[in-house]
């Protein structure tokens, strides 16, 4: 189990995740993104391990978001592609 103790922070945290990832299952990616008081769940529709760069554009779209922006408010809402 993941605990995200000290995770109360005013910033989207965003989860990337795939439905069929054998190494960190599904399950695990939704309570952890609910168990974060700004968690964000971005859903590859998918198998294999790893979300990030792996043909789906709304999860790279969330990450480069979250990596290049300026301040705390980029916007990024909860999605599946």
């Amino acid at each position: 189990p993941v605990e995200a103790r000290g995770a109360d922070v005013g910033v989207p945290i965003v989860v990337l995740a795939s439905t069929g990832d054998p190494a960190t299952p599904y399950a695990g990616a939704q309570r952890l993104a609910a168990g974060l008081k700004t968690g964000v769940l971005i859903t590859r529709a998918g198998e294999g391990h790893g979300a990030l760069r792996r043909g789906a554009a709304c999860v790279d779209a969330a990450a480069t978001a979250a990596l290049t922006a300026g301040d705390a408010g980029f916007d990024v809402t909860a999605q599946r592609c």
